[in-house]
């Protein structure tokens, strides 16, 4: 084919494709529920039926490969119960690559529920064991997926996110080098090797459009190139959000959708939320979430700008679909815990407190708002929790200054940790007296009653 052709005919395929994707993104969340109720079920043949009409689908190039990605959230709850029905489905058809694969998403969404989404440096190293488990549990079931169908996509590229995060640079090179000779055209896995040559991965942007360049070189223009086009400016626009510079990030995703029709609204709406322009955000993030996206972003800004117009029922309306994509997240149901104790409702909160503690055990955010919503119910049980969040992120002024006043309160008046760390973070004004202020007050009043 004549490369000048054959690039306008990849062209107007990615519009097609993106064109139709959007199409049937719209039922994403509805077929996430309808896997979940399936599995539940026990209807494991039906549940088949359901993820090979979508494979079909990719097949057929009427969708990107993340329809089932989309799909296999519903196996990537992180409840314990699921796990069993997982197994159940393995041992009713154990020549299956489709069970092997859903146990494979299942051990891997787990591990990050372990890990949480902070940096290693901020992240307890309880945490990462207890990932790095999860995710040795994970890969054989992917490798046995592959093994019974090598054009599972999500199967390579679920390796090489587990391999990126353990640190093992030979198993992402061969993951994805054995994924893209098998799938070429997948975004699933160029998603996971582009984003393995970023800084975050120990990359550099000049690397990454090496790595870009290099991919390009090697397909020739028959291939179905539509995610690839624009992954060079989405990519930039990663590395410019990773440094927080928001508007040349917005630029690029920007780039990425108008030049090559590149799916990047939920990013841009993420750059306009950081630059304050919160309208224009809301206005992509309800269109999103009317058509049904699984991305969990649109949801939390969503109720964020509810709970900040004091309109927590309609945030927690949010936070309810947030958490039907993921129940066993602490951060979402911790959120959803602060959001219903605005509404008064201590009870609800309380449930969620306790279940985000299923994997929320070394989580300084879960920790630190049950404590606190039990100081006075349950001192007992705050005061561990508030020691917990003090001592996974002593550098977080208010984790300390609670687990200061819930000991002064209890009459534990040798305690100078929370005066410790505000001398050593506030230091040349290095944090903001009007923000801390408030809480620094009950410090000081606790304090001073402890006598």
């Amino acid at each position: 084919m004549n490369k000048k052709h054959g690039w306008s005919f990849i062209i107007m395929m990615m519009m097609i494709n993106i064109c139709i994707n959007h199409q049937v993104s719209a039922n994403s969340f509805n077929q996430l529920k309808k896997n979940k109720v399936l599995l539940e079920a026990e209807q494991f043949t039906q549940l088949e039926n359901e993820l090979k009409n979508i494979l079909n689908s990719i097949d057929s190039g009427e969708v990107l490969d993340t329809k089932i990605a989309d799909a296999y959230l519903a196996f990537a709850t992180g409840d314990p119960k699921q796990k069993e029905k997982i197994d159940a489905w393995i041992t009713s058809k154990p020549d299956s690559a489709l069970g092997y694969l859903a146990r494979c998403n299942y051990y891997e969404a787990v591990g990050m529920l372990h890990r949480g989404r902070r940096y290693v440096s901020n992240t307890a190293r309880k945490s990462l064991r207890q990932m790095r488990d999860d995710f040795i549990q994970a890969i054989p079931d992917c490798n046995k997926a592959i093994t019974l169908n090598n054009k599972l996509s999500l199967a390579y590229a679920l390796i090489t996110r587990m391999a990126m995060v353990l640190g093992q640079d030979k198993l992402v090179k061969t993951a994805t080098t054995l994924g893209l000779n098998e799938i070429p055209d997948s975004y699933l896995i160029h998603d996971q090797y582009f984003f393995s040559f970023t800084s975050r991965w120990g990359g550099s942007m000049y690397e990454l459009q090496n790595a870009i360049s290099s991919r390009f070189e090697q397909l020739s223009s028959d291939d179905k190139l539509s995610p690839l086009l624009g992954f060079d400016l989405y990519f930039k626009g990663r590395e410019a959000d990773q440094h927080k510079n928001y508007e040349q990030a917005l630029n690029f995703y920007q780039r990425a959708e108008k030049e090559y029709h590149f799916n990047s609204k939920i990013d841009q709406a993420d750059m306009l939320y950081q630059l304050k322009r919160k309208d224009e955000a809301r206005e992509i993030y309800e269109q999103l979430i009317k058509n049904g996206t699984l991305k969990l972003a649109p949801y939390n800004k969503m109720a964020a700008i509810m709970n900040s117009k004091n309109k927590h029922n309609e945030a927690i309306d949010y936070l309810d679909k947030l958490i039907e994509i993921e129940p066993y997240n602490p951060n979402n149901l911790t959120y959803r815990g602060i959001t219903y104790l605005w509404l008064k409702d201590a009870k609800k909160a309380k449930a969620d407190y306790d279940k985000s503690m299923v994997y929320g055990k070394y989580n300084a955010y879960a920790r630190y708002n049950r404590g606190k919503s039990n100081m006075y119910a349950d001192p007992k049980e705050a005061r561990k929790d508030l020691r917990a969040a003090y001592e996974l992120r002593p550098d977080i002024i208010n984790y300390a200054f609670f687990y200061g006043v819930i000991l002064y309160e209890q009459k534990d008046c040798r305690y100078t940790g929370p005066f410790t760390v505000y001398d050593k973070l506030c230091a040349n004004k290095k944090c903001d007296e009007k923000k801390i202020s408030w809480v620094k007050d009950v410090l000081l009043k606790a304090k001073k009653s402890c006598g």
